[in-house]
């Protein structure tokens, strides 16, 4: 399994005891260091296990690039990742590795999680919103929604190398982007139970450059709607980007980038997505817009 760490002393003991209370003993435990400048190292060196492996990068490379310096030094047939700030509950490893030992075409499996604030307050569970999917046909619903947090994920190693990875040119959805490519190989398996808890950070990276989801989700989403164009529907194709357009219109709008999320929403309403909603956002973006003194269609 993968754990890649950056100043994360405060947080790496209690991921890596999820990792070591497992009913199903992991292979290796891969601590990747993305050039961290606390004291994360320290805090990695006084859990002794053999397991545990540190990989040190000397510069730093981003999640997707350290998760990449993992997978090239994993050995066991199975990878799962977790982050330095979440952790695991018992019996994670075990179901998910039940699952894809009795199904060679399982590719992928993943399970529900909570998301918790930093005080451990409960925050949403993820499957009540974002509802999975299972069998060979997972990666379409991906096209709409990302189902699978990074901490839920447990693939195999073969599939993860053969697909290449993790795209360290993408600066947002590099997670969603590969679990597409690893479930057009084959099949997801989901446990339909909380196996994961994650934090939600005030101010994370995720949270900070989430207003460049549509710069770097869309293109790619459309990439793989072109490329499996004889496997979807029209009316796929047009679910699929009505959600997107819709989803990123919101995070725009609500992200202070009243402007651009205008286009989005127009996009949305005229594919027929949550049309009414979609077109209510358009007066209360313009509304907004006037309020600060600026005026669509006026700006470069």
């Amino acid at each position: 399994m993968i754990i890649p760490t950056f100043n994360a002393e405060d947080t790496i003991l209690k991921a890596l005891q999820s990792v070591l209370t497992q009913d199903l003993k992991p292979l290796e435990i891969l601590v990747v260091d993305d050039a961290s400048t606390d004291g994360t190292l320290l805090q990695v060196a006084s859990v002794t296990d053999e397991r545990i492996r540190v990989i040190g990068l000397t510069k730093n490379c981003g999640p997707g690039g350290a998760r990449n310096a993992g997978l090239k030094a994993a050995r066991g047939e199975y990878v799962a990742f977790l982050d330095a700030d979440d952790w695991w509950l018992e019996a994670k490893l075990s179901k998910q590795y039940a699952l894809m030992r009795a199904d060679s075409k399982v590719v992928l499996a993943t399970c529900d999680s909570v998301y918790r604030t930093p005080e451990g307050e409960f925050k949403r569970r993820s499957h009540e919103f974002l509802p999975p999917n299972s069998g060979p046909e997972a990666w379409k619903t991906l096209l709409a929604y990302n189902f699978m947090p990074t901490p839920t994920v447990m693939a195999r190693r073969e599939v993860l190398q053969a697909v290449g990875g993790f795209n360290p040119e993408l600066e947002f959805g590099e997670d969603l982007d590969l679990w597409i490519r690893v479930c057009l190989r084959g099949e997801v398996a989901v446990v339909p139970e909380v196996l994961v808890e994650i934090v939600e950070w005030p101010g994370s990276l995720t949270g900070t450059i989430r207003h460049t989801q549509p710069e770097y989700v869309i293109p790619f989403i459309t990439r793989y709607m072109e490329a499996q164009s004889e496997h979807l529907s029209a009316s796929e194709v047009r679910a699929i980007r009505g959600r997107r357009y819709y989803e990123s219109g919101t995070v725009l709008f609500y992200g202070g980038h009243t402007l651009a999320s205008l286009r989005y929403f127009m996009v949305a309403a005229g594919l027929g997505y949550r049309t009414l909603k979609s077109l209510i956002f358009i007066p209360k973006a313009v509304l907004s817009l006037v309020s600060m003194g600026r005026y669509p269609g006026t700006e470069h």
